[in-house]
């Protein structure tokens, strides 16, 4: 993540988020610092390729988009838009998948199973909001970001929530193969630790900076983008 200062009369910080995506787009996630929800900006470029830019913009009342020669609003910016629709809005669009797609995810190997997704879910809801995360395909690559996240959250708060060891030490591995797992195996205890980091005022911030960061690029996962 990089900090970026604007120089004018009132001196805005913002925060940017930079990955790549399936088709080799990079997405650019920007936001104020502080205020990811009420100013916010999404960019895609394709490197070596001429005029395929797609961009937007929230100012915390609407959503403006722009592309080349009136072309389509690009896929990740679709998912990126998904956070600053009502809540109504959103949930809605766990409705969207069909289910030969629910059907093919359930047989593929290494993939959680329906209940395992859930289990995932009630730990991604502890993380952000529920009403975020309802939508959510808590696949495989989901659950994996969902491990690195937590891990991130169990290190950065733990003067303050006395981690046990057994629960942080498996989340020190950042190249385990299937890290969704451990999230399954402990989520009681990752739930219960995250509840009590949100409740103390000096280390909240763990989870909103790991939330904040980790935002787009779980929901790309989720999309399968």
């Amino acid at each position: 993540m990089e900090s970026i200062t604007t120089h004018s009369k009132t001196i805005l910080k913002w925060s940017r988020i930079r990955l790549t995506i399936k088709d080799g787009g990079i997405f650019l996630d920007g936001w104020k610092t502080g205020q990811p929800d009420k100013q916010a900006a999404a960019f895609v470029y394709y490197p070596g390729e001429t005029g395929r830019v797609y961009a937007a913009y929230y100012n915390g009342r609407q959503i403006f988009h722009f592309g080349v020669n009136g072309s389509h609003i690009h896929p990740a910016i679709q998912v990126w838009t998904k956070r600053f629709l009502p809540p109504s809005a959103v949930i809605s669009h766990a409705k969207e998948r069909s289910a030969a797609e629910l059907m093919k995810r359930r047989t593929m190997s290494n993939e959680p199973s329906p209940q395992e997704q859930e289990t995932l879910r009630q730990v991604a809801a502890s993380i952000w909001q529920p009403w975020i995360v309802n939508y959510w395909d808590m696949n495989a690559a989901v659950g994996n970001i969902l491990a690195t996240v937590t891990g991130e959250i169990l290190k950065c708060s733990i003067a303050y929530s006395f981690v046990p060891q057994q629960i942080l030490d498996p989340f020190r591995k950042p190249l385990l193969r299937h890290a969704w797992k451990l999230v399954r195996k402990y989520f009681k205890q990752i739930i219960l630790e995250n509840y009590k980091i949100s409740q103390n005022q000096r280390y909240q911030s763990c989870i909103y900076v790991a939330a904040a960061n980790w935002r787009s690029q779980i929901e790309m996962a989720s999309a399968g983008i």
